[in-house]
């Protein structure tokens, strides 16, 4: 289960708060007000919910996701299930002068990927475990190197890998190929020193 109810929760809390200061004190004025209709807009749309049920029994994937505007659920067998990667997201400063990544996890299949949350998260190492966890549950001891990237998706891992090389990260940037690819220390250093010796030839 992945989800931002407790943004939403905060939220709506202080607005009944604010409330009830304008109730007790008699004082609606037209910003108070303003505010007010500004955090049950925010609990509204943080309100985001995805929940992921793995049945070993029927060997059946169920998922329901929900947002202020839609709701969406589907089935898929295990046998469906390509892989499970970490998606990567970097964003800049409004300067360009640092970036951040973020990730989350995703279904892949044969008709299509499914990510398992509508929003990135800060750090890929719980994700990493997370995935190797669900993975075996599909394919009991079947923990074996993931099938090579799609372009798309390994154009993404290659510019997060460059992002966080530039900025000294290299330790993450281990972590993250390892992560995604399920490959061993060794050949991990191996191609982050490839790419890092790609980066100070083009500068």
């Amino acid at each position: 289960m992945d989800g931002t109810r407790w943004v939403s929760a905060i939220c709506a809390a202080v607005a009944l708060f604010a409330v009830y200061r304008v109730i007790s004190q008699h004082a609606a004025k037209g910003p108070t007000l303003v505010g007010i209709a500004l955090l049950v807009f925010f609990a509204l749309i943080a309100d985001l919910r995805k929940t992921f049920t793995f049945d070993g029994m029927q060997r059946i994937m169920r998922w329901r996701g929900r947002t202020i505007l839609k709701t969406e659920s589907g089935e898929i067998p295990f046998d469906d299930i390509t892989d499970i990667v970490i998606e990567t997201s970097t964003t800049s400063s409004t300067r360009g002068t640092t970036s951040m990544t973020t990730y989350r996890l995703t279904i892949n299949t044969a008709r299509g990927t499914i990510p398992m949350a509508y929003n990135y998260r800060g750090a890929a190492d719980g994700l990493s475990g997370l995935r190797r966890q669900i993975l075996e549950f599909i394919r009991p001891g079947s923990q074996s190197a993931s099938p090579p990237l799609g372009r798309a998706a390994a154009e993404s891992l290659e510019s997060s890998l460059r992002a966080l090389l530039r900025q000294g990260r290299k330790i993450d940037a281990v972590a993250l190929l390892r992560s995604t690819e399920d490959i061993g220390l060794t050949e991990a250093m191996h191609r982050i020193e490839a790419i890092e010796c790609g980066i100070q030839q083009e500068e």
